[in-house]
């Protein structure tokens, strides 16, 4: 793989991958000392028991396969030891994205549905994890997802780490960030 970006983050380190087989992707390296990523991989470690990857890495992976399925995410193309390896799904919502506003509202409205439907919470859902590629959107950074039987945001230590119960502001993103 060769780097072509660089964007770094609190908790993890992301880069724009030239991938030789999938083209664009983006990997998601989790800095293993920053207090959320260390909590998270102690919280999480009953539902991941495998020692060769970091619980954050297996649960992020997971939401992506789940959430892929009905084309609201990336794909995950690999995971590794501290890191996911997703395809490239657009750039963060902003007031430059091309999008019409009923078009926003309505596949908002879907992946909100959905999430009710198949019991997920985001618990992270902020304008820089909505991303839109040619009018589709995509949502990204599962880490305190909750889903199938994980539940933890009631142990999190720090409020400012998350967006606990706020999943429905992605239905107001569209009137905030589109003209």
């Amino acid at each position: 793989m060769e780097n072509f970006v660089l964007e770094d983050h609190f908790e993890s380190h992301i880069t724009l991958v030239k991938h030789h087989l999938h083209g664009l992707v983006v990997q998601k390296r989790y800095r293993q000392e920053h207090p959320c990523v260390a909590w998270l991989n102690t919280v999480l470690k009953p539902y991941y028991p495998d020692d060769r990857f970091l619980p954050i890495a297996q649960h992020e992976a997971r939401a992506l396969l789940l959430l892929s399925q009905y084309g609201i995410s990336p794909k995950l193309i690999e995971y590794s030891f501290d890191s996911v390896v997703m395809e490239f799904a657009g750039t963060p919502i902003t007031k430059d994205s091309s999008i019409l506003i009923k078009n926003y509202e309505k596949l908002a409205s879907r992946i909100i549905n959905l999430f009710v439907e198949i019991g997920f919470k985001h618990n992270d859902l902020l304008p820089r994890n909505v991303l839109l590629h040619d009018g589709v959107i995509k949502l990204i950074d599962f880490t305190l997802s909750e889903f199938n039987d994980i539940k933890f945001m009631a142990l999190l230590p720090n409020s400012k780490w998350a967006r606990y119960g706020e999943d429905y502001n992605l239905l107001n993103y569209g009137k905030l960030y589109l003209v």
